[in-house]
C-alpha cells in the first residue's frame, strides 16, 4: 500500500490532495528504521509547488519521504489528527515564519507501510525531543446529521464501488479532457477539478465525505448520521464567484466562503453540519524543540 500527501500544479489551479491519509491510531510502540536524515527546506513553497516538487509525505516500500512540512503538521500526520486537534506552543503553527522541513527515512526490511505513523512518531521524538499526551476533551465540534427529508443519495452497489474510494491513496492525475481539469484520489474518494473553481465529489462512504469536507471547515466533524455501509454520493460545488477587479478575498473571508460551501454541499445531500460539544481526541505537546538534533 502507497500512501501520498502531494500538492500539485494541475494547469492553473495550485491543489492540495485532500486529507487526507486516514492514519490508523496506533499503540505508542518503538518502531526502527536504518536512517533518517532531516533538513530545513531551502526552496521556497511558491517555487516548490510550481516545480511539482512533493509537500507532505509519500510511503513506498523500503523508504519514507516528506517535503516542505512544518512541525505542526509532521505532528499531526505522525498522530492522525486534523489541524484543530493539536494543542502546542504558540510559536509552532504551520504559516509565517516557521520553517519546513524535508526527511528522508531509510526503512529496515519488512517494515510496512502501516508502520509509518509510529516510525514518524519515534522521529519525532528523538529528533525534534517530542513529548506529548495524546487524551480526549469536550471539544467544540460540527457534528454531520441527517437532514428532515433524509439523505439524498442511495446505497452503492458491491460492483460499481471504486478503487479510489476503498484505498487510502491521495494522488493527482490527469482526465485529460476538455471539462475535467484533473482528478484528485485523496483515500475515501475523488475530487475532479471542474472550471472556474468547481468541483465535483465522489465517495462511497461517510467518512470518505467527511475526509473531504474536514480540511474546508473551522471546527472537527464527527460523524453522528448512523449510515453504515457503501452509499453512491456525488456532488458538485457550484464555481467561484468572478471578483473582476475587486481586490482578492482576506484569508478570513476565503475561510468563510470554504465553510459555506461545505455547508451547502452538506445540504445537497441531505446532511446538515451543526454545531455541537462532543468528545474529541486531542494531542497536547508538553515540549518540543523547534530544530532537530544534527544528522
Amino acid at each position: 500500500m502507497i500512501y501520498t500527501i502531494a500538492f500539485r500544479k494541475i494547469r492553473d489551479y495550485a491543489i492540495v490532495a485532500l486529507a487526507i491519509v486516514a492514519v490508523p491510531r496506533l499503540a505508542q510502540t518503538q518502531q526502527s528504521y536504518e536512517v533518517a536524515s532531516i533538513r530545513q527546506s531551502t526552496t521556497p513553497l511558491v517555487q516548490a509547488l510550481t516545480d511539482g516538487s512533493l509537500l507532505g509525505m509519500r510511503v513506498t516500500p523500503g523508504r519514507i519521504t516528506i517535503g516542505h512540512m512544518y512541525l505542526s503538521k509532521l505532528i499531526q500526520t505522525a498522530y492522525g489528527i486534523k489541524k484543530n486537534q493539536l494543542i502546542g506552543p504558540a510559536w509552532m503553527g504551520d504559516g509565517g515564519d516557521e520553517p519546513t522541513f524535508d526527511i528522508d527515512i531509510k526503512l529496515l526490511a519488512g517494515t510496512t507501510a502501516d508502520q509509518a505513523p509510529a516510525i514518524l512518531r519515534t522521529l519525532l521524538a528523538e529528533r525534534f525531543m517530542l513529548v506529548a499526551r495524546d487524551t480526549t476533551k469536550e471539544s467544540e465540534t460540527y457534528a454531520l446529521i441527517v437532514g428532515e427529508h433524509g439523505p439524498m443519495f442511495s446505497p452503492q452497489k458491491p460492483q460499481d464501488t471504486t478503487e479510489a474510494s476503498k484505498t487510502n491513496d491521495a494522488e493527482v492525475s490527469m482526465t485529460g479532457t476538455s471539462k475535467d481539469l484533473g482528478t484528485i484520489n485523496y483515500g475515501g474518494g475523488t475530487v475532479t477539478l471542474l472550471p472556474a473553481g468547481a468541483k465535483r465529489v465522489e465517495t462511497s462512504t461517510i467518512q470518505g465525505l467527511i475526509n473531504y469536507l474536514s480540511p474546508e471547515v473551522r471546527l472537527p466533524i464527527v460523524d453522528k448520521t448512523g449510515l453504515v455501509g457503501d452509499f453512491a454520493i456525488k456532488a458538485e460545488t457550484p464555481p467561484l464567484p468572478q471578483r473582476g477587479g475587486v481586490a482578492l478575498p482576506s484569508p478570513e473571508e476565503r475561510a468563510n466562503m470554504r465553510e459555506q460551501t461545505a455547508f451547502d454541499l452538506a445540504s445537497r445531500l441531505g446532511l446538515k453540519l451543526v454545531p455541537q460539544k462532543n468528545p474529541l481526541r486531542v494531542v497536547i505537546v508538553e515540549s518540543v524543540s523547534k530544530r532537530p538534533t544534527a544528522n
